[in-house]
Formats: C-alpha cells, structure tokens, sequence
C-alpha cells in the first residue's frame, strides 16, 4: 500500500512535468543531446568483446542507432559520431596515466582507445582560457532525477548517469529534454550499460573528478548476514571484544544507533578484509568494482561518495573500504576536518559512516534540499515513515589517493 501510494504520487508529478514543458513550447534540440548519450552495449545486452579494452567512435555510434532506434546513416548519427571520435584518446591501456601525454591527433571513428566523457562537453571559459569542464559521474541512476537536479544546480561541472537498464536510460533522456538539458550548451549526458564494464574498460582512467553511488541496492539479507557473521571474528579482535556484527545479525534492521552525530560505534578500530560471503552476483559494490571499477576511473584527489539507506548495508561498506586493500587506494575525504565529526555514527580506523551529507565543495554534490532529492529517497522516507522509524541515510565520502 504505501509502494501504490508513492507510485501514484511519483505518476501525478510527472504528468505535471510534462504539462509544464507542453506549455512552454520549447524547442529540444535531440541531436546535441545523442552526441552525449553513450551505449557500450546494446538493448540485449550484447557487449564489445570482454577481453578487450578501449572502444571505437565508430561502434558507439552503431549502439546507438541500433539501442534507440536510430538511422546509422542519418545526419544526426554522423554528428554524434563525430562527439565520439573527438573524444576518443587512445591507445586503450588499463594503466592510470602519470603525466598528460599528446597523443598526436585524434583517432578516426575506426580506432579504439580510451571514450573521455569530458570531451563530449562544450569546454569552459572560465579564467579567460578554455578548459574540459570536471566530469561528475553517477553510477546506478535510475531515471536521472537526482542528476538532472545537480546538474542544474551546478552548470560549471558535467554531469552523465550510468544506467544499466535502458528502459531507465531513456527515461533519464526524456528528463534531459524537459527540464532544458538538450541544449548544445548543456552539461547533462547518459551512460546505457553495465558500470563495471565501463568504469573498468571503456572511459578514460582518472578522468573522473566526483563519482556518485546513490541508494544502492544491498546483496541478499541472508548474504549479507552471512558477510557480517563470517568477518565476527576478526572484527571482535580489531575491536578488543566489541560484539558489533552479531548486535547486526539480531537487530534485523533495528540498530539502536540513531546517528545524531555523537558517534556511538566503535572508535578507530582496525578493519579485517571483507568477507568474500556476499557473492558478487547480489550487488554492485563488490571489494573488485571499488577497488577495480572506481578506483580506476577517479583521478587523484577525486571522491567517492556512496549513499545508503541501510545502516547493516552501510556498515558493511565502511568495513570493506577501511580494509588494507582498499585502504591503499582511498582514504575517508573527511578525515580531520571539522566537517567530519558531523553526523558520524561508525568509524574503523580512519574512516567513517556518517548520517550528515558530505559538504558539496568535498564531494562535488548537494545533497540537501530539492536537487538532492531522488525516487528512491521519497520511496525509502514513506517507508520508514510508515514504520515509525527515523528518517536517515548513511554516507561514506572517500577520496582516491596518489
């Protein structure tokens, strides 16, 4: 009842969204808008081969037509096949560059290299000198909402979402084209596939400044109690006798800690590598797709900011990327700022979950008012509601190291 009752609500804003633009009669200009809509794969799922790295402009332009219908030879497919071409930086290696390199001209549309999301964007002009704007990437975007509002909120940065569902990757379009981010000059695009396979094989690496993971979904309940239970052990010796997973197990999404910001968990305590029970299968953010996938794609100085609103799922995020593992690649972007005592409910070692939202100029978003607002948000608010319980989310803010 209340998923009918928030689908209904959700159905009557969109019908008003789109009254809105029919009576502004604005013009959409879709040709700029496919310039910046990516597809590494098509409609059925169909991939660039696995063992490769890098893509062509003339492929991506070919998932395009064929993913939403589009003629190859059509005039608006040879322009965005263009886009492709220019942004195409090659050769394709899985090495993180050290020093920026010329690479001696653009590749043809036949070449394969690395796709540099930012070259699909007018440059910026700021400072008197015309330079890429900064890339804000959004893994798992639904339909786009919470994008499309930082997008407008923040129009010196661009913006794309990474969509598996294509279904949902034109519904992020169809958003675009309403609320003005169609114009040659806007800063809004679309990723349709599978992040792991992009973040990992198709962009160009550190070429990411903010990467957003909102709202995901967590593995399996009884996988990740498996997780919480198989790790007791070495977490109880970290924590000196702390019996934190089992409280997890029992509590059945009951925890007691409200996360008013005084930080009741424990303090600074070392963290095991995470446990290998939660079967890749059941969720996204595996130890591989943070360490592999994002820590690829995010340059140096560049955050991660994941959003949850599962404290056992949050908690078992902070136990995975305090681990030596990953600690080697990220560190908590809050650590020793003022801004990182606010909210903080958990911490092991130097990193922490916080119930605050990170501050925009670390992580590059606004997660207050309005532009932070999502469907998923308001789904989990009229849950919890319904429930009586709190309304919270948990964050963790990492930034990439050197």
């Amino acid at each position: 009842e209340v998923f009918q009752s928030h689908r209904r609500g959700e159905l009557m804003a969109e019908l008003k969204e789109v009254e809105t633009f029919a009576k502004k009669a604005t013009s959409v200009d879709l040709a700029a808008l496919w310039s910046r809509t990516v597809a590494f794969e098509d409609s059925l799922g169909s991939q660039h081969p696995q063992a490769s790295v890098g893509v062509s402009a003339a492929l991506l332009r070919s998932r395009l037509c064929e993913s939403f219908g589009m003629s190859a030879e059509s005039k608006v497919a040879k322009q965005a096949g263009s886009a492709f071409a220019a942004a195409i930086k090659g050769p394709a290696s899985l090495e993180r560059p050290r020093k920026k390199k010329r690479t001696g001209g653009e590749p043809s549309e036949g070449q394969d290299g690395r796709l540099d999301l930012r070259a699909l964007f007018p440059l910026s002009g700021d400072g008197g000198e015309a330079a890429a704007k900064p890339l804000h990437l959004e893994v798992c975007s639904g339909d786009g909402e919470w994008l499309c509002g930082q997008a407008l909120l923040a129009p010196a940065a661009c913006w794309v979402a990474c969509e598996l569902r294509f279904d949902r990757a034109a519904r992020c379009l169809q958003r675009f084209a309403l609320r003005g981010l169609a114009r040659p000059d806007a800063n809004a695009g679309v990723i349709a596939g599978d992040a792991s396979d992009a973040l990992t094989r198709r962009l160009l690496p550190a070429s990411c400044s903010h990467l957003f993971v909102n709202h995901p979904e967590p593995p399996h309940q009884t996988d990740l109690e498996t997780a919480i239970s198989s790790s007791a052990p070495a977490s109880e010796a970290g924590a000196q006798g702390g019996g934190e997973e089992s409280t997890q197990k029992k509590g059945k999404g009951k925890d007691k800690g409200k996360g008013k910001g005084k930080g009741k968990g424990k303090k600074g305590r070392d963290a095991p590598e995470p446990a290998v029970a939660v079967a890749a299968d059941t969720h996204l953010l595996t130890p591989t797709f943070l360490r592999d996938a994002c820590g690829t794609v995010v340059k140096a100085g560049g955050t991660l900011t994941i959003c949850t609103d599962s404290l056992e799922y949050g908690k078992w995020l902070l136990n995975t990327v305090a681990s030596p593992s990953l600690a080697e690649v990220f560190e908590d972007a809050l650590h020793g700022k003022k801004s990182g005592k606010e909210g903080r409910l958990e911490q092991v070692g130097n990193f922490a979950l916080r119930t605050s939202p990170p501050p925009p100029e670390v992580c590059g978003a606004d997660y207050a008012g309005e532009a932070g607002a999502s469907y998923f948000q308001r789904l989990k608010k009229s849950e919890q509601r319904s429930r009586h319980q709190e309304e919270l989310r948990y964050f963790l803010c990492l930034r990439r190291r050197s």
